[in-house]
């Protein structure tokens, strides 16, 4: 019924969509723990230092810079999720229940990532704005008890939604991608109980 050939064909198609879906996790990836990097190390201590008055030379505590610098890259996500998030409504429009979107399953595999940085990235903020004492496990563990309301919102983002995402990619999956700007509401509420 079907050649040899044709089954290596489909084969080997499929094995180059997996090695894409993986360089595009990869590059989401780099691309999110770089834009932190650059930003901490080059663009925050420049806007920190105009915004700091703590400090008698100017300069501004890594605190503060690790913490615009992660407020700026979560800016940069949610205008990546938006407009994301846009081009696959239109593209779904004419059955919003139903309808399939050809860069869901992509854009997902490009910003799965970004929930693994931003658990760093506030990891890093924490451990240098409260000096935390003991061992990594036991400054990760105060760590997640003190915010633990976002890393439940990260970890049920990568262990449901993502997977939701990447295996239905169904337009119906797109509202747990939509979750994704509830994390400004989280943090609101981390401040207001003294957390942040």
């Amino acid at each position: 019924m079907y050649a040899e050939s044709d089954f290596q064909h489909v084969v080997s198609v499929k094995n180059l969509d997996s090695l894409q879906y993986i360089w595009l996790t990869a590059i989401g990836a780099v691309f999110f723990h770089a834009l932190y990097s650059i930003l901490k190390c080059r663009l925050a201590p420049k806007i920190c230092s105009r915004l700091s008055k703590s400090s008698d030379s100017g300069a501004a505590p890594l605190s503060l810079v690790a913490e615009v610098s992660e407020k700026l890259v979560s800016i940069i996500y949610a205008i990546m999720c938006s407009v994301g998030s846009m081009v696959i409504l239109w593209q779904a429009r004419n059955d919003l229940l139903r309808g399939q979107s050809p860069i869901l399953v992509p854009f997902t595999y490009f910003i799965m990532w970004y929930f693994v940085y931003d658990i760093y990235a506030m990891y890093d903020f924490y451990c240098l704005r409260m000096s935390p004492q003991g061992s990594f496990l036991e400054k990760a563990a105060t760590f997640c008890r003190a915010n633990a309301a976002i890393v439940t919102h990260h970890v049920v983002i990568l262990v449901i939604g993502v997977p939701l995402c990447l295996v239905s990619g169904h337009i119906l999956s797109l509202p747990c991608t939509l979750i994704i700007p509830c994390k400004p509401f989280l943090a609101d509420v981390h401040v207001a109980q003294g957390h942040g």
